[in-house]
């Protein structure tokens, strides 16, 4: 079957108050593990709303996996919206960022002005930069809604929709030779994280009681990628360190990378950070304002690398 990814996205325009706000309002079909614009709610009941269904994926391509074989990766992706707006497509292999090539020319991020109801399709060629013979390489698609640079004003904010980033449950690339491997510094070093262990009163603030009494841990439902800001915008002459929290029970090694400006940065001196997960733990990742005071703006990602659990983006945050 082919493997698409379908988005049903409501697009909230609060006028002066909220910049590019959003409701959490999402349909995806069984290719998508979880509702990435499920942590909005509407801000105003008066608020005019636009729904928006986004349709992306490989085209005509009837697996879920690749056969490398020392040749470019060639195929067809295609974005169709319902309406006007603009998609961003990134690629990871085993978690690191990819370049590709459309039409002769490289990215790590290529952007697309979708037309409503236009069937925008492009044409990708890539050489996975990791990956040896024998293995089965993770390759995710991540989609980004509105990649485009954002700056708040005021005291009220949010970065709504805009810059999230949806996927397709990850492909594979089985690997019948070596990549060409490019170098990449990737720590494994616990020095970079703080690694805390939730206490019994923690844990309980984690459990939520289902309509029929049942007591579930939402640690073991998702991964949660965030910081402890209650807002997405950043003072340089007030604060110093923007501090990313992973925590969820999905155990596994997770692979995390720095983006200022929808490139990607150096986070606490290396290229990735990978970290072993453990049940019931929250790890922590401080990065000091001035590494990314050049940025207008800065998210963090984490990509599973032991399950199927995909690429986790933490929010955006704007530096002024």
């Amino acid at each position: 079957m082919k493997k698409e990814i379908c988005i049903l996205l409501a697009v909230i325009s609060i006028f002066s108050l909220f910049f590019g706000c959003s409701k959490d309002d999402i349909e995806m079909d069984d290719n998508v593990d979880d509702n990435v614009f499920e942590n909005y709610s509407e801000a105003d009941n008066s608020s005019s709303q636009d729904t928006i269904y986004i349709d992306s994926g490989v085209v005509d391509y009837e697996n879920v996996n690749f056969e490398y074989n020392g040749k470019p990766l060639e195929f067809d992706y295609k974005f169709n919206c319902s309406a006007d707006c603009e998609m961003g497509l990134q690629l990871f292999v085993n978690g690191i960022l990819q370049q590709f090539t459309v039409d002769n020319q490289e990215y790590s991020l290529y952007k697309v002005n979708c037309r409503a109801d236009t069937d925008e399709i492009f044409h990708i060629s890539f050489s996975p930069d990791n990956g040896k013979k024998g293995e089965s390489s993770s390759l995710i698609f991540a989609n980004i809604y509105n990649p485009e640079i954002i700056e708040l004003k005021g005291d009220v904010n949010t970065f709504g929709n805009f810059q999230k980033i949806s996927q397709p449950m990850p492909w594979g690339i089985k690997m019948n030779v070596d990549a060409t491997q490019k170098e990449f510094a990737i720590s494994n070093d616990s020095n970079n994280y703080d690694e805390h262990k939730f206490t019994e009163e923690e844990l309980n603030e984690f459990i939520k009681i289902k309509d029929d009494g049942t007591k579930i841990n939402t640690l073991d439902e998702a991964m949660y990628f965030d910081t402890s800001k209650d807002t997405e915008k950043i003072s340089k002459s007030d604060e110093k360190i923007l501090t990313f929290n992973l925590k969820g029970n999905l155990e596994g090694k997770y692979r995390i990378s720095l983006y200022g400006d929808f490139e990607k940065i150096s986070i606490c001196g290396s290229d990735y950070i990978d970290i072993d997960v453990k049940k019931n733990t929250q790890y922590s990742i401080r990065v000091p304002i001035e590494e990314i005071e050049n940025c207008k703006n800065v998210y963090a990602v984490a990509v599973a690398l032991d399950n199927s659990q995909g690429l986790i983006k933490s929010s955006s945050y704007y530096i002024e």
